[in-house]
């Protein structure tokens, strides 16, 4: 039956917050008075849960009505002289921060209702009305010792044992206490009474107007104003934090003005309630905005007229940042026209009204930090320092010692900003003679910012702060006075461009050239600054270094970049985006500028056109003349294009010893190619290795057609040690057959295995399947892992006797290496333990086999073939019927995998034989001791 009356009370509290109308009547509030605390916990849970959210669809600046105008008016104060200006920078920005204000005091209905209940134990106010079904809490001692709990009945009265009825409804509480004490001294002699209150009745309320939940509300008769707004879920946005009326029976008792206890902690006029009384939110009032630098920026109610310094007040003050001399206020005029209005809150706050709508923007000051210079990077104390009339750079840096370790003492900056125009720009000075000459010590001004430079480190992002600076001010000036350097200096980036500045000067700013810069050339990359196409440049950098007064140490302009190549690296990765650019620059009757260089020259490829180019020019980008060219003559193909005539090609001979002397004359147009042709007959001289047991060993060139008995011969011949059976001859081209060769096989085993692993699921006998494709991958990891020895099978014994026939031609790169006699045999494949014995003579292909443990199941016994010391192999050594041929010193005996046992596998017919070749040849040598 608890049970069932517990969900019942659930059901009519959750009835009674969903809707927020209607009343519970007396046994419901008694059964919900009735609830253990679990089940109270249980009751605001479901409350919680199901009450529904509601959005405020006016939004948090419905009550701001601030509209987007793009073009607004400023006004200043001085109205009688009619300054007035349209103005249009920073609209919308303004206009965002407006919308980013949000309304003073709603967070304040934040929380859960349940939070702000009024407390039930605290002692009872004096001035407390006793009404119907308060609890009445009475102890009396004496003569006679009971405890009552007499509840106030609807006709006021209490039933008290002994005493009958006593009317208390309608006194207060000290009152009613009186009126019980001395009927108990009247009519109970020699007994004593104590007199409290337990439960408190509830009451009715109502909350209406722009209450985010109106309706009527069961309260404790302790709820104050706030304690009943709070419960009813606050203040909508809609409605009004200031004028909260409190009626009763029709009449107006008392206003609350919630900023009095937001702002001042003012309780005075949060009264209690009583039965029946009405709580009306009346629509928001007139509104103002407050941003910037204030300390609680929001949107403000006015409660009346208001001055500037009173919103100031509400906003909390001014905050230590804020410039109240250029504050202003955003106002819409009665033509609905947006209007700035500029104020010095200094003088004129408490003179300045505030209208409806009105924003008022606090700025704040300047970042910048006046009087005073700035020293930045590799220093031991960067930072400020106060500025003086007259002070220099050793005033805030006396010497090296007070720079990091291994500072530049050759590269300093000094960026200062124009006290009228606020640019920025970049003085150069040496900190070295800084150091040692009062007259190269540079003289400071208000502002300055000095940066030093250590030998190590990215320098640019030292300098990320006034490349900034400089790239912004090129939005004003259309001219960026920003450099860069690419490529071989030893801190490439972008530098700000200072007066004067030269090729020269950015080198030494980025710390100079790389060991591995090529001196002879760079391009200068340059922007024209109207129609923004690129030009180029050719820089003879050694005459940079060497001369700086030459014609070569070109001034930069803004955006100019400095290409440095390496010389003994291609160039395309650094050219790529200049040859881009330049081809997209190309247009009717105007080729790209660039041009191609062919033939014998260390980097052949296509170039940018440079402006006066010549062939000397060009092949010294190219990176000079290769070994093999002709150094007499060249070939130049010099293409045009007319509507008339069409596309020609015309030939042109380029005298070389004329243009690569001192005064080159022949000057290349864009779209020219230059052949560097080869020297006749020329081959690069040839080498061969002779390794082991040579009398004399080592690298010896070869002359054309030369044989290897020519070369022995030459070279003295061989110790008494050799054993010319055990010889390996490398020749390159055969590594190159046999990589190709291990390339295709391995592409050809990797279609068998997914054909193989595609056929597993559908294959009758799944066992030959998978052992097919397990020896498939067995072959593909050998093969991966093999490396190509390019060996040629020579007869050498048969060369040193004289014959013809086994004579060898040598080739550029050949390599033969003689061992001393061997004393072992080795045993590969599918034998049990395979394993190197030592000769024994008279010993055959199944004696060493049997030595090794005999066969596997999966040998093919009758393709065992051997490898011989030289790499001659004899097959069928050893067949069914045993029939063995005889073993020699050095020799390497090869048990194959029976490959016809797994029929699945289409092998070509020479993969075994390429993976045993390769993995015994290492294996054979080894054991005749050659390597």
């Amino acid at each position: 039956m608890l049970h069932r009356n517990v969900k019942a009370a659930i059901a009519a509290a959750l009835l009674a917050f969903t809707s927020a109308v209607g009343a519970q009547s007396a046994a419901e509030i008694q059964q919900l008075q009735q609830l253990t605390p679990e089940q109270k916990a249980q009751l605001q849970a479901a409350v919680s849960s199901s009450t529904p959210a509601v959005t405020d669809s006016a939004g948090p600046n419905a009550s701001s009505p601030l509209p987007e105008i793009p073009t607004v008016t400023r006004v200043t104060q001085d109205q009688a002289k009619g300054k007035e200006r349209t103005i249009l920078a920073d609209d919308s920005a303004n206009v965002a921060v407006a919308k980013k204000l949000v309304p003073f005091g709603y967070d304040l209905f934040a929380g859960i209702p349940s939070t702000f209940a009024p407390a039930t134990d605290i002692p009872i106010p004096q001035d407390y009305t006793v009404g119907p079904g308060d609890v009445i809490e009475v102890q009396l001692f004496g003569s006679q010792n009971a405890k009552y709990s007499l509840t106030v009945q609807r006709d006021g009265a209490v039933q008290f044992p002994q005493l009958g009825p006593v009317q208390l409804a309608g006194l207060k509480f000290d009152d009613a206490r009186t009126v019980l004490t001395n009927q108990i001294s009247k009519q109970m002699i020699g007994v004593s009474s104590a007199i409290t209150l337990g439960a408190l009745r509830s009451i009715r309320v109502f909350i209406l107007g722009d209450a985010r939940y109106p309706g009527s509300y069961t309260v404790s008769s302790l709820s104050t104003m706030t304690n009943a707004l709070l419960l009813s879920g606050g203040i909508a946005q809609t409605g009004s934090l200031r004028r909260i009326e409190l009626k009763r029976q029709g009449r107006l008792v008392s206003r609350l003005d919630l900023y009095d206890l937001l702002l001042k902690g003012d309780t005075s006029r949060d009264l209690r309630l009583q039965p029946g009384d009405v709580l009306f939110v009346p629509p928001v009032g007139t509104t103002v905005g407050i941003s910037g630098e204030v300390r609680r920026p929001a949107i403000y109610e006015l409660a009346g007229p208001t001055s500037a310094a009173e919103l100031i007040s509400m906003a909390g003050g001014l905050l230590s940042s804020a410039d109240p001399k250029y504050a202003r206020i955003d106002r819409i005029d009665a033509q609905k026209n947006k209007s700035v209005i500029d104020v010095d809150l200094g003088q004129n706050a408490r003179a300045t009204k505030l209208s409806d709508g009105d924003v008022l923007r606090v700025p704040g000051i300047l970042d910048r930090v006046e009087g005073s210079v700035f020293l930045a990077g590799h220093v031991n104390r960067p930072g400020g320092f106060k500025w003086r009339s007259g002070m220099r750079l050793t005033d805030i840096l006396p010497g090296p010692t007070d720079m990091l370790p291994r500072p530049d003492l050759d590269s300093g900056l000094i960026a200062r900003e124009d006290p009228l125009e606020r640019t920025v720009h970049v003085i150069p000075f040496s900190p070295r003679a800084a150091f040692s000459s009062k007259a190269e010590d540079p003289e400071l001004q208000a502002r300055d910012t000095v940066y030093l430079f250590g030998l190590t480190g990215e320098r640019s992002q030292q300098l990320d702060s006034v490349l900034d600076i400089l790239r912004v001010q090129a939005r004003k000036t259309g001219i960026e006075n920003i450099v860069s350097v690419r490529g071989q200096v030893h801190t490439p980036g972008s530098y700000p461009l200072h007066s004067n500045m030269h090729i020269g000067d950015l080198l030494r700013l980025s710390l100079n050239l790389t060991n591995e810069a090529d001196e002879n050339y760079a391009l200068l990359v340059r922007e024209d600054s109207e129609n923004h196409e690129i030009s180029l440049q050719t820089i003879d950098l050694r005459a940079v270094i060497d001369r700086p007064e030459s014609e070569a140490n070109l001034p930069l302009h803004p955006k100019d970049t400095l290409l440095i190549f390496a010389a003994r690296e291609n160039r395309d990765d650094l050219l790529a985006p200049y040859l881009a650019r330049l081809k997209s620059q190309s247009k009717l009757n105007s080729p790209a500028q660039i041009v191609r260089i062919t033939g014998n020259v260390r980097f052949p490829g296509t170039y940018p056109y440079a402006q006066q180019m010549k062939v000397p020019d060009l092949i010294g980008i190219a990176g000079g003349l290769a070994e093999p060219a002709y150094a007499l003559e060249a070939l130049l193909s010099r293409s045009t294009a007319d509507q008339a005539n069409g596309y020609s090609v015309k030939p042109i001979d380029i005298d070389l010893t004329k243009e690569l002397g001192n005064e080159p004359t022949f000057v290349l147009q864009a779209d020219d190619t230059l052949q560097i042709k080869r020297l006749p007959n020329f081959k690069r001289a040839a080498t061969v290795v002779l390794d082991g047991e040579f009398l004399f060993p080592g690298e010896y060139r070869i002359e054309e057609g030369e044989t290897l008995r020519q070369l022995i011969a030459r070279v003295g011949g061989l110790t008494a040690f050799a054993y010319p059976q055990a010889s390996l001859f490398v020749r390159e081209q055969l590594k190159a057959q046999e990589r190709q060769q291990m390339a295709t096989q391995k592409q050809q085993l990797q279609r068998d295995l997914a054909r193989l692993q595609l056929e597993a699921s559908d294959a009758k006998d799944s066992t030959t399947v998978a052992e097919g494709a397990a020896v498939t991958q067995q072959l593909i990891d050998r093969l991966s892992g093999a490396e190509a020895v390019g060996r040629l099978v020579i007869n050498l014994p048969a060369l040193l006797n004289g014959s013809a026939d086994a004579d060898v031609r040598l080739e550029d790169g050949d390599h033969l290496t003689i061992g001393r006699k061997p004393q072992a045999v080795a045993v590969y494949g599918e034998v049990l333990f395979p394993t190197t014995h030592q000769f024994q003579r008279g010993r055959d292909t199944n004696d060493y086999i049997d030595r090794s443990g005999g066969a596997t199941q999966s040998a093919d016994r009758g393709r065992t073939y051997i490898i011989r010391a030289n790499g001659e192999i004899t097959a069928n050594a050893s067949g069914f019927w045993h029939i063995s041929k005889s073993i020699e010193p050095g020799d390497t005996i090869v048990v194959p995998y029976d490959i016809a046992r797994v029929d699945k596998i289409k092998l070509t017919a020479n993969i075994a034989q390429i993976l045993s070749s390769l993995a015994i040849t290492a294996a054979s040598l080894s054991a005749v001791g050659v390597f």
